[in-house]
This record gives structure tokens, sequence and C-alpha cells, in this order.
């Protein structure tokens, strides 16, 4: 929020997402901040404390997430057959940020034979969500040849936004 103008009554207001911002490693510490990131504002408008008005106009409609079963989490990565593919599933715990549970998102990938590190079928990772796509570098968790463990980690990040 700012005040408008010299009416120390009547505030601007821009309403984002922190987890957005924090996936953009964007720092949103002023109001100004939002001007040069025009597409992190999800609504803005102004309030009258005197008068006790407001009028805020959304500026981004966000579909709710579809979060997915344990049995179709177990059949999308079960459908992973080459080395280097991969699918991701938003999360709502884990250290991604950003996306429509706040979180970021799982990738899980088979591990190519190419890297000799590379000892386990899935590597699973985090990775930052920016406009609904993976942003960023990767953060490697876990390795694991067990599916239904990798299953079991995704089911439990893979709730409803916690705010």
């Amino acid at each position: 929020m700012k005040e408008r103008g010299n009416d120390s009554k009547v505030m601007d207001i821009r309403i984002f997402d922190p987890a957005d911002a924090e996936a953009r490693k964007t720092n949103v510490n002023s109001f100004d901040v939002l001007t040069s990131n025009p597409n992190m504002i999800i609504g803005e408008g102004w309030i009258d404390q005197a008068n006790k008005k407001t009028d805020i106009s959304v500026k981004v409609k966000y579909e709710k997430a579809r979060l997915s079963s344990e049995a179709e989490i177990l059949q999308q990565i079960e459908s992973l057959t080459k080395p280097g593919s991969s699918v991701f599933f938003f999360m709502a715990a884990g250290s991604g940020s950003g996306g429509p549970l706040g979180r970021g998102a799982a990738i899980i990938r088979i591990n190519d034979n190419k890297d000799p590190k590379s000892r386990k079928k899935y590597l699973i990772s985090n990775v930052n969500i920016v406009d609904g796509k993976p942003f960023g570098e990767e953060t490697p968790i876990f390795e694991s040849d067990k599916i239904k463990e990798v299953t079991k980690w995704v089911v439990d990040g893979h709730k409803p936004r916690f705010c």
C-alpha cells in the first residue's frame, strides 16, 4: 500500500503472491517494485480509511489447481520410460516456490545412466514455478528405485495450498 498523493486516508493497494515473488527472486519491499513487475500484480485498487470504502479490481484470474490422486501420480511416474524423461507436480510443501500450490513443483526424472553418480532409477528434485512452468535451477532432493516411495513423497506435498 502507499498513500495516494497528499491524502493520508486514501491508500493505493496492489495485491501479489509472496510465493510468486520468491520464485522470481524479487524482493517486494515497496509499492513501486510492482510497477516494474506488473505481471506479479494479482489485483489493485484503493481503500479510503475515513469513509470505509474500497475498490479493488482483479488483474489476474487463477484457475484452481487440479490435484492428482495417488493412483494418477503413480500412473504418470510409471509412464516415464526413457532416460531423461520427466513429469512435474505442483507442490504445497517443499523447497521450491511459486505456482498454484505455493511451493513450486516436484520433478520426477528417469536418471540417465551416462552420469556415474546416477545409481537409482528416479531423481526427485524441486523447482520454482513462474507463470505455470518450471523456472530456474532444479534442486535435487533424493534418488530412489522404489516407485511407491517416490509416489508417496509426491502425494505428501501435493495438497491444497496452505494459505
